[in-house]
């Protein structure tokens, strides 16, 4: 009898190892964390799975954990005020998988092109070019007053269009002429015009909504006024009226800004390790899935747009 007893524990105790390698073999964990471009952790982020639906949010480190099946699984991440992002794990296998760290971009609170510097947008100055009349009745585009320009000291500056045309942009360097308006042709004044084109190339920053751009440059800008149109200054406003006007400034640190214009001056170059580590290029930073959260349309011309705090 007593053999019997001991018997029968031996296999209810089997029977309930059994039972819990077989729960271990049929589930496996996701552990990762969500930082910011700067590495900061961002904490209050959705990471979810879509089949089956499981979800979760990160902590105050930015660190997450989630249970799923074996297999491959397909991992989202989004919060308001940043890009989102996806993440594909082709086989969690059994137990825990430690995710790679996944980089997710603040937005900006505006539509519009930004130079992005210590880790804020400035937003680029929207104008809207007017017709002028230059020698032998030629009529050209451009702008008579330089309102709201932002400088920068970077030759290369990091540039960011966010929920504009993806298309048919151009990057040229303008330069002061002498013309006239229709209504007064007869009067000259200072104008502000096409002088020559920058090659560039886009590149999206976020996947698949590409609402964030980088407007890439193909080298460094020489000091001076520069515009970035959807043809406007070709005087065809169908894609975009305006003109975004910024400056670079010179190698001396003195402004390429003529006196008299509105501007805001150009912050100092970075120093710090942090703030060195931005380039010209996001390749300096993961690229996230895809970007979220309407913005409002307009915001104070010339004003810069802080970087969404990674605590908040």
């Amino acid at each position: 009898m007593r053999a019997f007893t001991v018997g029968l524990l031996l296999a209810i105790a089997a029977g309930l190892v059994s039972c819990d390698r077989a729960e271990l073999l049929g589930s496996a964990e996701i552990r990762g964390m969500v930082v910011d471009i700067r590495g900061e952790p961002v904490p209050g982020v959705v990471v979810s799975i879509s089949d089956p639906l499981t979800q979760c949010l990160t902590d105050g480190l930015g660190q997450y954990r989630l249970g799923t099946e074996p297999g491959r699984v397909e991992l989202h991440f989004m919060k308001t005020g940043y890009t989102s992002g996806t993440m594909v794990i082709e086989d969690t296998g059994l137990g825990t998988v430690l995710a790679r760290p996944l980089s997710l971009w603040c937005l900006p609170q505006t539509t519009g092109l930004f130079i992005f510097e210590d880790y804020k947008y400035r937003r680029t100055a929207p104008l809207k070019p007017r017709p002028y009349v230059e020698s032998e009745d030629r009529v050209i585009y451009g702008v008579g007053k330089l309102t709201g320009i932002v400088e920068t000291p970077a030759a290369e500056p990091l540039l960011l269009c966010y929920k504009m045309p993806s298309y048919d942009g151009k990057l040229c360097r303008l330069a002061m002429v002498e013309a006239a308006s229709p209504e007064t042709p007869t009067v000259k004044d200072t104008v502000w015009v096409f002088s020559e084109s920058v090659p560039l190339a886009m590149a999206p920053v976020d996947e698949p909504d590409r609402l964030l751009w980088e407007v890439r440059l193909m080298g460094p800008l020489e000091p001076g006024i520069y515009a970035f149109h959807w043809g406007a200054l070709d005087g065809y406003t169908s894609t975009d009226e305006r003109i975004f006007v910024f400056a670079v400034a010179q190698a001396s640190g003195e402004s390429s800004i003529p006196p008299g214009a509105g501007a805001e001056p150009a912050p100092p170059a970075p120093t710090d390790d942090k703030a060195g580590a931005i380039s010209n290029s996001s390749e300096n930073a993961a690229t996230p899935g895809k970007a979220v959260e309407e913005a409002p349309e307009e915001a104070p011309e010339g004003a810069p747009d802080e970087a969404p705090a990674a605590t908040e």
